[in-house]
């Protein structure tokens, strides 16, 4: 079963979307952009 995003599960989908981005896609982006404010997704 998939249910709705909810606003308390922002950080861990942040960590896992920064993770995946570190992990999966570093050969699409530096890691200069990756860990630049620009890509955060936190609150």
């Amino acid at each position: 079963m998939i249910r709705g995003f909810k606003e308390s599960d922002a950080k861990e989908v942040s960590d896992l979307i920064a993770r995946t981005l570190r992990e999966v896609n570093i050969n699409d982006y530096s890691m200069e952009y990756i860990e630049s404010d620009g890509i955060k997704f936190e609150k």
